[in-house]
């Protein structure tokens, strides 16, 4: 329906939801809430998952090497 040429499950759309709302800062009871979970020990463990503030920082450096370089 959204014309992606991949397919889109509950799965991505959960784990997308929860990427863009933890680097937006919205509080975890909110997250947690919203994902349904229980407690917020459970959320904790999957907004660890999917932490990637560490390659993102990562992936801009390269991408800033490679544009200086170009």
């Amino acid at each position: 329906m959204a014309g992606c040429p991949l397919p889109l499950t509950f799965h991505c759309a959960r784990h997308g939801w929860a990427s863009i709302a933890m680097s937006q800062k919205i509080p975890l009871p909110v997250i947690s809430e919203a994902m349904g979970h229980d407690s917020e020990s459970t959320t904790r463990i999957y907004l660890a998952l999917l932490d990637t503030s560490v390659i993102d920082k990562a992936n801009a450096q390269v991408i800033r090497s490679v544009s200086q370089d170009g």
